[in-house]
């Protein structure tokens, strides 16, 4: 996976070309990870402080849900944990700040 600009993009090994391609997105793409226990979904952090939820298997054209994490503040990493009975995602943003969400059990 590439984030650039205000798409991402999804790679095979031994193309040249990616194999998705978001839509555009209304904000700057600057963080992504993909889930460790969904297959298909990823979540995308934006520099207007918006994670974007992909669930790829569902809908490929827009996200499937959006969650604000802090007005106006840049996303700068995304890191998901996983326990035996939760999920949790990790949003670092650059004020330096970390937020801690809980992964809603429909997400996981």
């Amino acid at each position: 996976m590439t984030i650039g600009d205000w798409t991402f993009s999804l790679w095979k090994e031994g193309y040249d070309e990616p194999i998705f391609t978001s839509s555009s997105s209304d904000a700057y793409l600057t963080a992504g990870s993909w889930s460790p226990t969904r297959p298909g979904m990823i979540v995308i952090g934006r520099s207007d402080g918006v994670l974007d939820i992909w669930i790829l298997i569902d809908q490929i054209h827009k996200p499937v849900q959006y969650k604000k994490v802090r007005a106006a503040t840049e996303i700068s990493s995304l890191s998901f944990w996983s326990g035996k009975s939760q999920q949790l995602l990790a949003v670092g943003d650059f004020t330096g700040t970390l937020h801690i969400f809980l992964v809603p059990r429909m997400l996981m």
